[in-house]
């Protein structure tokens, strides 16, 4: 999207939402998609994860055609122009694997993409480079459902613990560098963060809330 914006998936209504937080107005700039699950954005790149395969937006021109694309895809993301989908047996690339070994993963697994590739399952984080595991070890564990999100200049990792309710923030390192505890962080089904503008943006259904880091 735009410099600035936010894009959001609305999924119970098969919608991508546009938002401008200084205007805090959105426009829905893709609607009536079926059973849209998974959205990944890169300057200049929106996709996301339909029926039909995974679709650029607003063209809705297919990037990974549904043939290509593994069983039980848990998340996808874009880096450099390349499409990485996450399934339970291994990440992939352009419809390779992408691992030196394979992956063994919960259904509730995430990833997060900044050169490395950071996994949260089960509550453990996991970073891959060039597809080999890193050692990498931050001494606590979140909730089965978290959501894990950096960007490649990005200082740090951030984490949605819905179970907690809360925001954990640890730098590359594993370190602890804080955390914000807010009863909307129990609600929000999806987040992304904006490290420079120092917002956190949660969204709800349809509803994106911004908060200060």
């Amino acid at each position: 999207g735009d410099e600035g914006e936010l894009v959001g998936l609305d999924s119970v209504k098969g919608r991508v939402v546009s938002v401008d937080p200084t205007k805090k107005s959105g426009n829905v700039i893709a609607g009536n998609l079926q059973n849209a699950r998974l959205l990944a954005t890169y300057p200049d790149k929106i996709l996301v994860f339909t029926d039909e395969g995974i679709l650029q937006i607003p063209s809705l021109k297919p990037q990974v055609t549904k043939s290509t694309i593994p069983d039980e895809v848990l998340d996808i993301d874009v880096y450099t122009d390349t499409v990485y989908l996450l399934a339970k047996d291994d990440i992939y690339r352009s419809g390779k694997k992408w691992t030196d070994v394979g992956l063994s993963l919960s259904s509730q697994a995430k990833m997060a993409i900044d050169g490395s590739i950071w996994i949260l399952d089960q509550g453990k984080i996991s970073k891959y480079t060039r597809g080999v595991k890193d050692s990498f070890d931050t001494g606590e564990a979140f909730g089965a459902n978290s959501i894990i999100f950096t960007k490649e200049d990005y200082k740090n990792l951030y984490i949605l613990d819905s179970s907690a309710g809360k925001i954990i923030v640890l730098n590359k390192l594993g370190e602890l560098m804080g955390q914000y505890i807010f009863d909307l962080a129990k609600t929000a089904t999806d987040f992304a963060v904006d490290e420079v503008g120092g917002k956190i943006y949660l969204i709800e259904g349809s509803k994106i809330w911004v908060v200060d880091l």
